[in-house]
């Protein structure tokens, strides 16, 4: 009867999705009044027309030529190639459902690899609590925010984070090289679980190392090129590394959604809305996302002034300020704090006893998984799925009494703060000025922090009983 529910659970939220994401083409002869109340898709639809551009052999950048123009697809081509050339062969609205279940099978996986991983089969629960399965649950409200922004909005997280989940598993069953592979195809889905890739290398992983850059060549260079043509998918390539230095160097109060393309040159491939588009929005913009980045600018800068035009939805909204700063000074600022934040993972990962069995390995991937989410400029919400690897590792740990004292104390109170971080920001419970005021403080950023400074404790709490083990010459062999 448990399993009945949950299943129709699932299929009354696949619905409420679908509907989110629908599309509706343009009526001919509507008004713009008329268009505006018409279903026009999320960011699922940016994939989908990459995908119908990628069947057709066409440049899957150029979204206005498909038959779903929506947005700009902003990722490297293999993600237009698989999944989204297949789905392409269903109409917008199907694959948007085929695309659901997909999510729901990943998130499932990850779930299923994370219990086999902190769980050992033969652990018997003491009390309802202690069951694997209601820690995985809790893991799971915790991080429902991300969940829900990322199924609603039809985003592609949840591949990444169940590769890196998978990642994570290869690397504790010694399958190292493999853990590459995993993450390198994490990486050519968004380039953020790149870090990952740093992470093999200050823990001195060779096949790891290995196995991702074989991982890169293939997922970047030859699968797409036998399906785009390899001159093609060079420029292609080309274009999207100019996009994202783009944006990543960035010193406006925010990340503008896209640039403005590739200058004056006709024949330059184009990510983006366009230059006439990106210059009539010119001028100072807000901070975005949970990155530090994004909530320093939002918290020290000054607000920008209201838009002269209302053809957006991007009003002034209301801001919490504690100075009026440079921007530019405050974002290198937060790049100061980033390398605190990364140098504190490197540190606390490094040394052997941090990857001596699948806790401690556990732990120090979530750790480097929020890292790399403070750290990067552009993070967005549903990005944040990815904490459901430390959130259930401080779960599992905390089940299976392997925290105590302070670090104890900390992991709940990290999990606590994630938790009421997305129920209180909420619209539906806080209301939409109050829940604006809390994204403007950050509160998903310190929420985050918090996270990485509790399993970071955590680690470190069970250095000593690590060593005492000889974990540190029984972990993962190359």
């Amino acid at each position: 009867m448990l399993w009945i529910l949950l299943a129709i659970g699932i299929a009354g939220y696949g619905v409420r999705c679908v509907r989110h994401g629908r599309w509706e083409p343009p009526k001919p002869g509507a008004t713009a009044q008329e268009e505006r109340h018409r279903d026009r898709g999320t960011d699922f639809t940016a994939y989908y027309s990459a995908g119908e551009l990628a069947r057709k052999g066409e440049n899957i950048y150029d979204w206005r030529a498909s038959s779903t123009p929506r947005r700009p697809f902003i990722y490297p081509p293999l993600f237009a190639v698989f999944p989204m050339a297949p789905l392409s062969l269903l109409p917008h609205n199907a694959a948007l459902g085929v695309y659901y279940a997909i999510n729901v099978a990943l998130l499932l996986g990850l779930l299923w690899l994370l219990r086999k991983l902190l769980w050992p089969a033969e652990t018997e629960a003491e009390s309802f609590w202690k069951q694997p399965a209601v820690g995985l649950l809790l893991a799971v409200l915790i991080c429902g925010r991300f969940l829900d922004s990322n199924f609603v909005l039809g985003q592609a997280n949840l591949f990444v984070a169940f590769l890196a989940s998978l990642g994570l598993y290869l690397m504790a069953r010694g399958k190292t090289a493999g853990s590459g592979w995993a993450i390198a195809l994490a990486t050519t889905f968004k380039v953020t679980p790149g870090l990952f890739g740093l992470y093999f290398l200050w823990t001195r992983r060779g096949w790891a190392m290995l196995g991702g850059a074989l991982g890169l060549a293939v997922f970047l260079l030859v699968l797409p090129g036998f399906w785009l043509g390899f001159e093609r998918n060079l420029e292609l390539l080309d274009a999207y590394l100019g996009h994202v230095t783009k944006r990543a160097a960035a010193t406006e109060h925010a990340e503008s959604e896209s640039d403005g393309g590739e200058g004056d040159d006709e024949d330059a491939i184009e990510i983006g809305w366009g230059g006439d588009f990106e210059a009539a929005r010119a001028g100072p913009k807000r901070g975005v996302g949970i990155a530090l980045r994004g909530t320093l600018l939002k918290l020290l800068t000054e607000p920008p002034p209201p838009p002269a035009s209302h053809a957006r939805k991007d009003k002034q909204r209301p801001a919490v300020n504690i100075a009026a700063l440079d921007p530019a000074w405050v974002v290198k600022l937060a790049a100061v704090l980033a390398l605190l934040v990364l140098g504190t993972a490197v540190a606390l990962t490094a040394p052997k006893w941090a990857r001596g069995g699948p806790e401690m390995l556990a732990l120090s991937w979530g750790l480097v998984a929020a890292a790399m989410l403070l750290i990067s400029p552009l993070t967005r919400k549903a990005h944040a799925v990815v904490l459901l690897i430390p959130a259930v590792a401080l779960i599992a740990l905390l089940q299976r009494g392997l925290l105590q004292g302070t670090a104890r104390k900390a992991a709940w109170a990290a999990l606590v703060f994630l938790g009421s971080a997305g129920l209180l920001s909420s619209p539906e419970i806080a209301g939409d000025e109050w829940s604006e005021v809390l994204h403007s403080a950050g509160l998903f950023t310190w929420a985050t922090l918090g996270l990485f400074a509790a399993a970071g404790w955590a680690l470190w709490s069970r250095r000593a009983a690590a060593i005492e083990a000889g974990q540190s010459s029984a972990g993962t062999v190359e």
